[in-house]
């Protein structure tokens, strides 16, 4: 490629694809259909982020897969450039919609303004806002000692496409640390509790269909309760109460004992 740096900055910037999107991108371009392991290897990302990020890159439209027989490993390859005009007017006939609906979701974000906490209560609540601030919540989780999560990690991931491995090291670096999460049922997922089969502090079970998990990271670990949204802007709400966070993880649990 010419300028392959202008091309990425273009992808991320204009198209808003993740980093790893836009590397798994250029690179199916350069090098023609890949396999995951050769995907992998090109691009330097783990496996596992792969393939999530694969799925990613499939559902906003710049790649797809296919399978030439049984048994056969599957192929990935990258959309042509000229997709993308068609891409830019999915994205302003969505911007269109969500202009009409603004007057609407103006009033009911007016319901969600944060609540006065009296100075007898025992509960914090903190807000953060953008990616940095964020990130940091998923810091003190990695610190944490008992992590339980319910997470659609295909959407969380395309803002945080690092968040499987870290877990991975964080427990492999503290066998003392158990995580338990539950996630979407998808390729991605299976892979990933595949890869930590080995590890008896870290346990992944797949929801059922009827478990519809929204784009939302909800975590519980150290008598805090964590919401993280990353789609339609990156917010997240940390909630400090023991009583809230033992409620929390007492369903959790009931939940956890329901799937297989």
């Amino acid at each position: 490629m010419n300028n392959p740096l202008s091309i990425e900055l273009f992808l991320t910037k204009e198209l808003e694809l993740s980093k790893n999107e836009a590397i798994a991108y250029l690179s199916l371009l350069e090098n023609g259909a890949s396999t995951v392991m050769e995907l992998s290897n090109s691009t330097n990302i783990n496996r596992s982020v792969v393939h999530v990020t694969i799925e990613s890159l499939t559902k906003k439209g710049f790649a797809n897969s296919i399978k030439k027989g049984k048994g056969s490993r599957r192929l990935i390859m990258a959309e042509p450039m000229e997709k993308i005009g068609l891409i830019l007017d999915n994205k302003l006939a969505k911007i269109e919609s969500a202009k009409k609906m603004l007057p609407i979701i103006e009033r009911q974000a007016d319901s969600l303004k944060k609540p006065k906490i009296s100075d007898s209560s025992k509960m914090e609540i903190r807000r953060f806002k953008g990616k940095h601030e964020v990130q940091m919540i998923y810091e003190d989780v990695l610190r944490a000692t008992n992590v339980r999560t319910y997470a659609n990690v295909a959407e969380i991931a395309e803002t945080f496409p690092e968040n499987m491995y870290l877990f991975i090291q964080s427990a492999k670096k503290n066998p003392k640390k158990k995580i338990w999460e539950i996630m979407e049922d998808s390729a991605a997922t299976r892979m990933y509790k595949a890869s930590i089969a080995s590890y008896r502090n870290i346990q992944c079970k797949l929801a059922t269909k009827q478990i519809n998990l929204a784009s939302i990271d909800y975590i519980m670990y150290d008598g805090k309760i964590a919401v993280i949204e990353a789609t339609e802007g990156i917010n997240g709400l940390v909630i400090e109460d023991n009583n809230l966070y033992k409620n929390a993880v007492a369903i959790h649990k009931v939940v956890w004992e329901s799937l297989t």
